[in-house]
């Protein structure tokens, strides 16, 4: 997966520290906010056609 983290850090936001991770050594942690409860986005509601 060597080649992979830079690509990985230009394209997803927070993750630029994930680059250099091969030389480090260091655990990762991604940047940004936590979100404890995960949201989804409300159904469509039903419409019938008849």
């Amino acid at each position: 997966m060597g080649n992979s983290w830079p690509v990985i850090a230009r394209t997803a936001p927070g993750y630029g520290s994930i680059a250099t991770i091969d030389e480090t050594k260091r655990e990762f942690s991604e940047q940004g906010p936590l979100f404890s409860v995960p949201t989804f986005p409300k159904p469509i509601p039903f419409r019938s056609w008849r």
